[in-house]
């Protein structure tokens, strides 16, 4: 595939194509037209649909294993991508596998985030494995 057909066929969102495409071709994402500020929230969620698109697109032919290491290091953009990935779609050939370590302090202003995660992995029945335990934390998301 060319990277302008890989995105056509990905279906990505027709005002974030570009800026796939010249990430694919050059390794930047670059953008032509300007941001709306007003328009962040709705940018953002399309995406993390975009990149999730990407991942189930590829895994109709490919499996993929995608190791996310020191998750607690994760930023919210991130924790939101995982989040919405697990909920709301379903894919087959994915794996996903991260590590956490409980003894470093995580951010208080990502801990939504990190309920809203457990929360989905234990109504998905996603599996997890519990790694380490420390007397400061008692979050167990630690491999997905």
């Amino acid at each position: 595939y060319s990277a302008d057909s890989f995105i056509d066929k990905c279906d990505i969102y027709f005002l974030h194509k570009q800026l796939f495409v010249s990430y694919l071709e050059c390794g930047q994402f670059t953008r032509k037209e300007n941001m709306l500020l007003h328009e962040k929230d709705y940018e953002e969620l399309h995406l993390i649909t975009d990149i999730i698109k990407i991942f189930l697109f590829i895994s109709q032919e490919h499996s993929l294993f995608l190791v996310f290491h020191q998750m607690q290091f994760s930023s919210s953009s991130f924790l939101k991508t995982l989040n919405m990935m697990i909920k709301d779609f379903e894919f087959k050939n994915i794996i996903l596998v991260g590590t956490f370590d409980d003894t470093q302090i995580q951010y208080e202003y990502l801990q939504f985030h990190w309920q809203q995660l457990q929360q989905i992995i234990e109504e998905k029945q996603v599996v997890f494995l519990n790694t380490l335990k420390s007397q400061y934390h008692q979050q167990n998301i630690h491999l997905l």
